[in-house]
């Protein structure tokens, strides 16, 4: 997985915001440790989200993640 680029989220309000969770792409054996920004029940942004703000903020570190396990937006 390639490093996330950083992610301008100041203005963005999440509903619920995932900081430093263990994400796996699929396509390498590298995790990568990102945040994941949920709003209306979509994952709408993934990558440092250092300034955003949510509603609910789950700290995600030590949690595994990726594209089917991330898939949590619609069980939230």
């Amino acid at each position: 997985m390639t490093n996330p680029s950083p992610v301008s989220a100041q203005s963005e309000k999440f509903d619920y915001l995932i900081q430093n969770a263990v994400v796996f792409d699929g396509e390498s054996y590298t995790p990568a440790s990102v945040d994941v920004g949920i709003l209306a029940d979509k994952i709408t942004e993934v990558g440092k989200l250092n300034s955003a703000d949510a509603v609910h903020v789950i700290e995600g570190r030590g949690l595994p993640g990726g594209t089917q396990i991330v898939g949590i937006e619609a069980q939230l």
